[in-house]
């Protein structure tokens, strides 16, 4: 017959629960932290993103108003073409009278540029430029806008993209 064995007290079985337990705690204390480490993250790429994105529609908005001015500064060129070519037409058909009530009628920053072209007298001077629209005194104001405000909306655009390359 077996006899059976007298356990021996081990004196590493009473230290192995305590550091089991200290162990536990320490996991728990890790994955704490991990969450909130976590949870802080997602708050602050939320936060950002929303920061990125407003920037970026406050560029998108800068770029639309270029856009516009743009726009604006085309129908101002056309009018403007449009009614120099009936102004030249009257004053080649000697329609002195007509020719007089379109140049009254050329808007303010057309006239400038007319006037100093005529003052090249373009008929007889064969150094004259060839119309209004290549001189320098003809420049539309909402050109100017609309390239100043397209600057505005590439600064907006390169500091949005900046901010965000620097938190990656």
């Amino acid at each position: 017959m077996v006899q059976p064995q007298t356990a021996v007290p081990d004196s590493s079985s009473s230290v192995l629960p305590k550091f089991e337990k200290s162990l536990e705690i320490v996991a728990t204390l890790l994955l704490a932290f991990a969450t909130v480490g976590s949870a802080w993250s997602a708050y602050q790429a939320k936060r950002w993103g929303g920061v990125q994105m407003f920037r970026m529609v406050a560029a998108n908005g800068a770029r639309s108003e270029a856009v516009r001015l743009s726009d604006k500064a085309s129908q101002l060129t056309s009018i403007d073409v449009s009614m120099f070519l009936q102004y030249a037409a009257a004053v080649s058909s000697h329609q002195q009278q007509l020719s007089d009530f379109i140049l009254q009628r050329f808007r303010p920053e057309m006239k400038v540029a007319v006037d100093a072209w005529l003052a090249t007298h373009p008929l007889k001077n064969p150094d004259a430029p060839p119309s209004p629209f290549a001189m320098k005194e003809y420049s539309l104001s909402t050109l100017k806008q609309s390239d100043q405000m397209n600057q505005v909306a590439l600064q907006k655009f390169e500091r949005s993209q900046s901010r965000q390359r620097s938190r990656r």
